[in-house]
């Protein structure tokens, strides 16, 4: 089958069941400044049969390496503003329950900023995996907002993931809500300069990933942003 799109190298998206998606845990969003790898932790209470999904923003064209064992399943991007270019990119991996709390490091080749969080969910049937994904990118002088892709979930049971993430040069504010209700944050909202929200959601059949990450601050240099909206089944 032809790779979804947005996502380099992922041979077929999932054939679900019926189980039930949740959300598990959440590990700390690292941030560097400009460096050549970041090394987010695994969530404490990730689980045997879970699946652990790592949320890289970076803003570098440089090559990029996973470590080994993770598979890309969306990638946004390129987003281009202030000649500086923004990807942001998600990888799953199931967990053997052991790996709570380590760190999983994830590298490009040149310095250049670069965030990570992952979050672990569970499927009552087995381990979840990416059912549909889509991703969006903008380049603009002046937005401190992006609109998740829409894509509409296959079944009952399924869990919503949406990444936000905004490049501006200022200090201060925040990532704050979105247009749609039944979305929580998994990602600690205050950061320096860019800013990367994750968020989940139970999503029925039908239903789609509707909403609009928003910053606080108004941006007063050139801007790119980028997003990805994914919908996890279980077996």
């Amino acid at each position: 089958m032809m790779p979804l799109p947005g996502v380099l190298g992922l041979a077929a998206p999932f054939s679900s069941g019926a189980g039930v998606v949740t959300f598990r845990d959440a590990g700390a969003m690292i941030i560097r400044a400009a460096d050549t790898t970041v090394a987010p932790k695994v969530p404490l209470g990730a689980l045997d049969g879970d699946l652990l999904v790592a949320v890289i923003m970076r803003r570098s064209a440089a090559a990029f390496d996973p470590p080994s064992g993770w598979t890309l399943v969306s990638n946004a991007g390129p987003a281009s503003a202030s000649g500086v270019t923004q990807y942001t990119h998600v990888y799953t991996k199931a967990a053997t329950g052991v790996e709570g709390g380590g760190a999983v490091t994830f590298t490009q080749a040149a310095s250049g900023r670069i965030i990570g969080q992952i979050i672990a969910i569970a499927g009552s049937t087995g381990t979840p995996a990416a059912e549909s994904q889509s991703t969006a990118s903008l380049d603009s002088s002046t937005i401190n907002s992006i609109a998740f892709p829409s894509i509409s979930s296959a079944g009952n049971g399924r869990l919503a993931m949406a990444v936000g993430s905004l490049t501006l040069a200022a200090s201060g504010g925040s990532v704050t809500g979105l247009s749609a209700p039944g979305w929580a944050i998994r990602s600690t909202p205050l950061i320096a300069e860019n800013r990367m929200g994750i968020f989940t959601s139970s999503i029925a059949s039908g239903e789609s990933t509707s909403g609009t990450m928003t910053s606080t601050i108004d941006p007063t240099a050139d801007t790119g942003a980028t997003s990805n909206a994914l919908i996890f089944a279980a077996p």
